[in-house]
């Protein structure tokens, strides 16, 4: 099950005016070579050319340089990327949502056991509002990686 509501969003300098993806239009956008954050952003702004980058950390050093004007995957890794830099109030995470991108835990194949208890402990994390608390304490209003839920529920079920 799916277990944190990852979603794609820019990633710019704050004084690029660019608030949105119809901002990108004839604009160069960095992205991870291969991701589907690059294809998500091809699909949403058909007028950008993409520049592909082997890790995410090079898109924003180019983004730095001026050669993209935005990087765009999953926004924890933009909060990341944003946060290990040694101005990160330079920079700043715009946009509605570009796509869902949802995590799963990797588990072995043919496995269900493990599966189902991997799966039944974060339905009874959700329900006991044990999720939460942790969610608050890593990515709550009052951390540096701050994401809010909004109406994201777990799938929970009976």
């Amino acid at each position: 099950i799916t277990y944190f509501p990852a979603t794609q969003k820019l990633l710019v300098k704050k004084d690029s005016g660019i608030k949105s993806v119809a901002d990108l239009a004839g604009k160069k956008v960095g992205s991870a070579k291969g991701s589907t954050s690059e294809q998500n952003i091809k699909k949403a702004q058909p007028a950008c050319e993409v520049v592909s980058f082997e890790t995410y950390p090079e898109a924003f050093l180019a983004m730095k340089q001026g050669k993209v004007v935005a990087v765009t995957t999953d926004a924890p890794i933009l909060l990341g990327i944003r946060n290990s830099d040694e101005n990160p109030d330079n920079f700043a995470i715009v946009g509605d949502h570009i796509a869902a991108e949802p995590y799963g835990i990797g588990l072995p194949e043919n496995d269900s056991d493990f599966r189902d208890f991997v799966n039944i402990t974060l339905m009874e994390m959700w329900k006991s509002g044990e999720y939460q608390k942790l969610y608050d304490k890593w990515f709550g209003e009052k951390t540096k990686f701050y994401l809010p839920l909004n109406d994201w529920t777990m799938e929970v079920w009976p």
